[in-house]
């Protein structure tokens, strides 16, 4: 059996001690389980197709950086759909603000 075939039938559980102890695969096989119901969740809120895939990479290599304090996680699904509910979030805010900012400094905005 292969090494692909081992990984893909483990517990999410199994997966997130893989990834914690460095294995890429885990990640992998992780991200290949979570993409589509986390791109699902991104498209009801963003437009840009290639915004919400780039926000959901956003969250797995989030995911490899602290992998070391995964281990207190009890449901991985729950950890990254909140995980890409915040990270949305907080790029939302900061775009809406960027936004604002630059009408109100906009020379178009002080003629008005």
């Amino acid at each position: 059996m292969s090494k692909i075939n081992e990984i893909s039938k483990k517990q999410d559980k199994e997966l997130v001690e893989l990834l914690i102890s460095g294995s890429q695969e885990a990640l992998g096989e992780l991200y290949a389980r979570y993409r589509n119901p986390l791109m699902n969740f991104c498209k009801k809120y963003m437009r840009n197709e290639a915004d919400a895939e780039d926000l959901i990479q956003d969250v797995f290599l989030q995911l490899w950086e602290k992998r070391h304090s995964l281990d207190t996680v009890s449901s991985f699904a729950g950890y990254v759909q909140t995980m890409t509910r915040t990270k949305y979030s907080t790029r939302f805010d900061n775009l809406t603000f960027t936004r604002v900012l630059s009408v109100i400094c906009s020379p178009m905005a002080k003629i008005r």
